[in-house]
């Protein structure tokens, strides 16, 4: 793909002129057309960035400003501009009302979002144009539009993040050629408001005292946490954006679940951790684990001790203060190991006792 600081693609509008005819009322005649204004687009955000790597699995956590390799872009119909009596009734499942369809973006360090070849602006101005944005990108065959709804598709795995945006205008005729001709406009840029979808967990590892109280973690030590899962997460998720809308919404397609395992940044299986050195520091294990927002989740942890015997624990994680796990914040897990504790039982058995009674039930023979 070539890259350049705005790199775009072609795309056809439409403008209205009259047919020659004889009638008194002449009719409407619909032609191809592109005004000269070229569609630029930038994110919110800015200063510090965190570089996905190319290739690699899309396990780190993005934030705005991120630089962020293949997004799906919109340029969706938001309004009328009432320009004349003839406009078109607003959908999104033809030209006039989409502009540009799930086309494959990157957004760069510098905040600018680029894709390949030039689109523009309709020449016809009858509509006002919002964009949107997600990552990471899917192939047109998960994405569905309405006349004023577009679904995007994904299965989850844990490790990528699912980020929405949209830039929109007060300016009723924003965004448009109409609205970039404007003297005060010319170097404006839609910019893409992006948000996290998800919510995320990150595990941090705490030596337990061997007894309450010491400060001792002798047998806490020998043990190390070898593997994290969220158990029976939810993966198949529908991301749901609608004509005017600040916000996208995320839905479920099914109730299968699937258990997401902690990996570390580049998506490897997460390095084992060793217990600190005392019951008061904590270490971060491995990235993160990105889930649908809901109230509760059922974690797995499997520790080994120095003897290479492995333990397996499930625990519900859910929150006191609110009732849901919510997209777009971190929640850290802090799980705290303690040492294998052998199961040992000792037995007496206590001598028969007199009753010192007779029985009354006498049985003569």
């Amino acid at each position: 793909m070539k890259k350049n600081i705005l790199v775009y693609a072609a795309a056809a509008s439409m403008m209205m002129l009259q047919a020659c005819t004889t009638d008194e009322n002449p009719s409407q005649v619909w032609v191809p057309g592109n005004s000269e204004v070229e569609i630029k687009l930038s994110s919110a955000g800015g200063g510090s960035f965190t570089e996905i790597e190319e290739g690699a699995p899309r396990s780190r956590a993005a934030v705005e400003g991120t630089t962020l390799n293949d997004m799906g872009v919109f340029c969706l119909a938001r309004s009328r501009q009432n320009i004349n009596d003839e406009e078109l009734a607003i959908d999104w499942r033809d030209w006039s009302g989409c502009v540009m369809k799930n086309v494959q973006s990157n957004l760069e360090e510098n905040g600018n979002v680029t894709w390949g070849g030039q689109y523009f602006y309709p020449i016809s101005q009858f509509f006002a144009y919002d964009f949107y944005g997600y990552y990471p990108y899917v192939a047109d065959e998960n994405i569905t539009m309405e006349q004023y709804k577009a679904v995007a598709q994904f299965t989850l795995t844990g490790k990528e993040d699912l980020i929405w945006g949209r830039a929109t205008s007060t300016d009723p005729t924003g965004f448009s050629a109409k609205f970039f001709r404007k003297a005060e406009n010319q170097d404006a840029l839609p910019k893409l408001d992006l948000k996290h979808m998800l919510a995320r967990l990150i595990f941090y590892v705490k030596a337990g005292e061997d007894v309450e109280g010491t400060g001792e973690v002798t047998e806490a030590q020998k043990m190390t946490v070898d593997s994290v899962y969220i158990v029976g997460a939810m993966q198949h998720v529908n991301l749901n954006w609608y004509i005017g809308r600040e916000d996208a919404t995320l839905s479920l397609r099914d109730q299968v679940g699937a258990d997401f395992q902690l990996c570390e940044q580049n998506g490897d299986r997460v390095t084992a951790v060793t217990m600190p050195d005392n019951h008061t520091d904590k270490k971060r294990m491995g990235e993160s684990i990105m889930l649908y927002p809901q109230s509760s989740y059922e974690l797995r942890v499997v520790l080994k001790d120095d003897q290479g015997n492995l333990f397996t624990t499930e625990s519900t994680l859910s929150l006191k203060n609110q009732p849901i796990f919510e997209a777009g914040k971190n929640y850290n897990v802090i799980i705290t190991v303690h040492g294998p504790k052998e199961i040992e039982l000792t037995a007496k058995l206590n001598e028969w006792v007199d009753a010192g009674t007779d029985t009354d039930n006498n049985v003569d023979l």
